[in-house]
């Protein structure tokens, strides 16, 4: 892992283009720095922000009942906004390398991918929130868990969905339906995708489901 992390910074040192990319990877820096602090501020005042605007619901529940609707939103943000990592591995053919390193390199790269770090700076200050206020330690942290590993599984689909445009309209025309659905009153889908997790906050074993579906998404 660090031989490849090596190699690809001297790539991008020896680069013709490197001065344009410094330049270019500076003004991204800022737009990341923009999205990490808002997310974040979101995640330390979501709690209370909900609990002021909706006194009687549980602001857990109420997170919990749009989560499906987060993730496959996060799943159509990915396939258009993410760049999936790539890796000249021609010079490396020739060497003794296993192709299975290569391609666990590039996957444990894009697991720490800007796109998986985002979510990560609602869900974790939202998480010691709740820690704060006096909720279940095991459940939060179980709930927590399987967040993570829901991120994870995003990730790792996205190189399947950037490979087939039909996976991509199956997302979109599912969450359509699912708004329209709840739209108008045929089917309370914020009820039941609430309950699911609420099930792992109740019982945090249940996370283990989600550790199940991040395996199943990397064999994939």
């Amino acid at each position: 892992m660090l031989r490849f992390l090596k190699l690809e910074w001297k790539q991008f040192l020896r680069s013709a283009s490197f001065g344009k990319s410094i330049a270019i990877k500076i003004i991204m820096g800022f737009f990341v720095l923009y999205f990490l602090a808002t997310f974040l501020l979101i995640g330390i005042g979501g709690y209370y922000i909900l609990k002021k605007q909706f006194p009687e619901s549980d602001p857990l529940q109420l997170v919990n009942s749009y989560l499906l609707y987060a993730i496959l939103g996060d799943l159509i943000f990915r396939y258009l906004m993410q760049k999936l990592p790539v890796m000249n591995i021609k010079p490396m053919l020739i060497l003794p390398i296993k192709k299975s390193k290569l391609v666990h390199y590039v996957l444990g790269k894009s697991s720490v991918s800007f796109f998986n770090i985002l979510g990560l700076f609602f869900y974790i200050p939202f998480s010691i929130v709740l820690l704060k206020e006096g909720y279940n330690t095991s459940g939060v942290l179980g709930w927590l868990f399987a967040i993570v590993l829901i991120i994870q599984s995003a990730n790792f689909l996205n190189f399947l969905i950037n490979k087939n445009n039909i996976a991509l309209g199956t997302i979109v025309v599912t969450l359509l339906a699912l708004i329209g659905l709840q739209k108008f009153n045929i089917f309370d889908v914020t009820a039941y995708a609430g309950s699911i997790f609420d099930g792992i906050y109740q019982n945090p074993i249940y996370a283990l489901s989600s550790c199940f579906s991040c395996v199943v998404s990397i064999k994939l």
